[in-house]
């Protein structure tokens, strides 16, 4: 037994107790859905007309028994097909942007990211923003988990996410700038110019230590929290002539 079967059986073994997952749904993971689970799960008959193997012409028809099947809602389910339409190997299961033909390595597809949202307590839209490039780099270059190392590695990070202060959405926030409800800037641009004006206006006063005593109370941030921000900023705070856009 060479050394990468050693380490696949111990990642295998890893992931299943990890994510608390019977054999049938650690196979439906790391290869498709086997045919018992997969039988279990969705209506063959319906969806296939009894023959499974054979790849079907999409009817919105399905949508429900699909849903039904995966356990997950119609918005996650269109959050999912969006993330396929990006990856060339799927390119074939669509017409445009319209879902076109459907099989069983397609609702496979479908499982292991909804048995992997489950098993992790996220939801679609949060699992779907962790596979991102910027956080999981996919094999293929796009993220979509398609591979043992990959599960490996998305159960390695949710790892380290549990012993940090931040949610997935703060994270994202801080990595690639993108505001969501809980997570967005504290100031925008229209505040900025408002100070400013204020630190104008202030009769007597330094421009600069009235701008930034200002910023520091809007911000909740001490005077010397505040400087110690605006150390790691490329912007110097040094002139009277300052614009929002400085900031």
């Amino acid at each position: 037994m060479n050394g990468d079967v050693v380490q696949f059986i111990a990642r295998s073994v890893d992931i299943q107790e990890k994510l608390v997952l019977s054999v049938d749904e650690l196979r439906a993971l790391i290869y498709q859905l086997p045919q018992g689970l997969f039988e279990r799960l969705f209506d063959v008959l319906k969806l296939f007309g009894g023959v499974e193997s054979e790849t079907v012409a999409f009817d919105v028809k399905m949508t429900p028994l699909i849903l039904s099947g995966l356990g997950i809602t119609e918005t996650e389910f269109l959050r999912l097909l969006e993330l396929l339409k990006k990856d060339n190997e799927y390119i074939e299961y669509f017409d445009g942007d319209d879902l076109k033909t459907v099989d069983k390595s397609l609702l496979s597809i479908f499982y292991r990211h909804a048995r992997l949202d489950r098993a992790l307590r996220f939801s679609i839209e949060e699992l779907i923003q962790i596979l991102h490039p910027e956080f999981l780099p996919g094999e293929s270059g796009v993220s979509i988990v398609k591979t043992i190392d990959h599960i490996y590695q998305l159960t390695e990070w949710v790892d380290w996410l549990k012993t940090s202060p931040f949610s997935v959405a703060e994270l994202r926030f801080i990595f690639m700038d993108e505001e969501c409800s809980s997570a967005r800037y504290q100031i925008n641009e229209e505040m900025i110019r408002d100070l400013i004006a204020k630190a104008k206006e202030v009769p007597g006063a330094d421009f600069i230590i009235s701008f930034k005593t200002l910023l520091a109370q809007t911000t909740n941030l001490t005077l010397a929290q505040l400087e110690n921000v605006l150390s790691w900023v490329p912007t110097e705070i040094t002139a009277e002539e300052i614009t929002a856009e400085d900031i």
